[in-house]
């Protein structure tokens, strides 16, 4: 009898682009964990179903709070998640 065996799900290492974005006119940039978040999230939004209301409310919360992390110094707050 011939064994099968795996080593798991091959997962390449990300490939970090040093990418910022603006919010209330200051631009922020991204470490690699936020430019994930972020590349993942407009990849979601340009998809066949985007994403529902529930999702983008999770989703601002997580990746805010993770900028606020990131940047503490930073205020954020108050930002409207509307999805407009």
């Amino acid at each position: 009898m011939k064994t099968l065996w795996h080593n798991g799900v091959y997962v390449p290492q990300y490939d970090y682009k040093g990418l910022s974005i603006k919010i209330k006119g200051k631009t922020v940039p991204l470490s690699p964990k936020t430019e994930q978040m972020a590349l993942a999230f407009v990849k979601k939004m340009q998809s066949a179903s985007p994403p529902d209301k529930v999702f983008y409310k999770n989703f601002m919360q997580d990746f805010l709070q993770q900028l606020k992390t990131e940047n503490p110094g930073w205020i954020f707050w108050p930002l409207s998640t509307k999805n407009t």
